[in-house]
């Protein structure tokens, strides 16, 4: 753009050390694209050497890998044309919701949201510091009170999810099995965050989501001003986990209005850490405990930007994400099928299996 038409910033931020507030899309040069995960490999049976004196060549042995492999791809190839189809449904219909959430994000709306944005970051800037004066202690409330709370549920994630790291060694095929089944969680997961923020920004558009939001946190932030008068300690946790995330969740960048809230206002549960993905602008990435309180949201980002952020989504993240899961989904379906197919050789059946095949195999010497 050549014309600035954002709303004034008056006058300079009130802190020297603002809180975090969303990106602007970073430079392509430094994304890191998603990457397929190998499974390790699993050496097949050693080969049982015929003994010397068997004469002439012995009967091969059925290639059951190379039969199950055969059915399993033509059972994908199956499965594959029908989620392309699906997909492309689902695609067409992202594409709907982003232009008709487009027409209702204009210039003006865009100047009137962020006008109203920066009113508000003033009201809850001073509403902060008004709380922090008349609660000396608010901090040890949050870490001595809270935090514990919420390092318990960081602790339930470590128990069942770890760091995401997949083993490298396995020994039998249900060793793979479950590190296919490991591999499927942890794509599964990544596909549901995608999603959730490539929803908020096209379900039903930034406009109306981010005009909700900021009704939504000034009558909080009039909630809370009354208790300041009565019993403020009882607004530390609406202040500081739902009004000042929610609020700066839905923040422009930096470069369009600086916020006045203080970082020390947003750091705390330092336990609680995520591992942000922000290449296209919005974190599609392990988001803390403390933003799933608040869940995705859009934020205030120039019109003229909204495709490209979407866009951006949906080709870097969103869709090699889904076709990820999907590839972890079917490896993990064909893999047990043939599992299946080993358990029953090995069924009650296999003495009488075994006597047949035996008798049909002795030659006559």
């Amino acid at each position: 753009m050549t014309d600035d038409t954002r709303p004034p910033h008056e006058g300079p931020p009130a802190t020297g050390n603002p809180a975090p507030q969303p990106n602007l899309p970073s430079s392509a040069s430094r994304w890191t694209p998603i990457t397929p995960t190998t499974p390790p490999l699993l050496d097949p049976p050693k080969p049982c050497e015929p003994h010397p004196s068997c004469k002439g060549p012995t009967k091969p042995s059925a290639n059951l890998d190379c039969l199950d492999e055969l059915i399993a791809s033509q059972t994908r190839g199956d499965a594959d044309r029908e989620q392309a189809a699906k997909w492309k449904a689902e695609l067409e219909d992202l594409l709907k919701r982003a232009q008709a959430a487009s027409q209702v994000y204009t210039r003006g709306e865009y100047d009137d949201l962020v006008k109203t944005w920066i009113e508000q970051d003033e009201t809850i800037a001073h509403l902060s510091a008004r709380l922090a004066c008349l609660v000396p202690g608010w901090r040890r409330v949050i870490e001595c009170d809270v935090c514990p709370l919420l390092n318990e549920l960081h602790y339930a994630e470590k128990w069942l999810y770890g760091d995401g790291t997949l083993y490298a060694d396995v020994h039998d095929l249900y060793d793979l099995q479950y590190w296919h089944a490991r591999d499927k969680q942890i794509k599964d997961r990544r596909l549901t965050r995608i999603e959730s923020v490539l929803s908020a920004w096209t379900r039903p558009g930034p406009s109306v989501t981010i005009a909700a939001t900021l009704k939504a946190n000034r009558d909080l932030a009039a909630a809370i001003s009354g208790l300041l008068d009565t019993d403020p300690s009882k607004g530390i946790y609406d202040l500081f986990f739902k009004l000042i995330p929610r609020h700066l969740a839905i923040a422009p960048p930096a470069a369009v209005a600086i916020t006045r809230i203080d970082r020390d206002y947003t750091a705390f549960c330092t336990c609680d850490a995520g591992e942000a993905d922000d290449c296209c602008g919005p974190d599609v990435g392990k988001l803390t405990l403390r933003q799933r309180l608040v869940g995705p949201l859009p934020y205030l980002i120039d019109p003229n930007e909204y495709f490209t952020v979407v866009t951006c989504i949906v080709q870097e993240r969103f869709v090699p994400a889904r076709e990820a899961a999907w590839k972890a989904e079917t490896d993990l379906a064909a893999l047990t099928a043939r599992i299946a197919s080993l358990v029953a050789q090995l069924g009650p059946a296999w003495p009488t299996t075994f006597e047949t095949s035996v008798k049909a195999a002795i030659r006559s010497e």
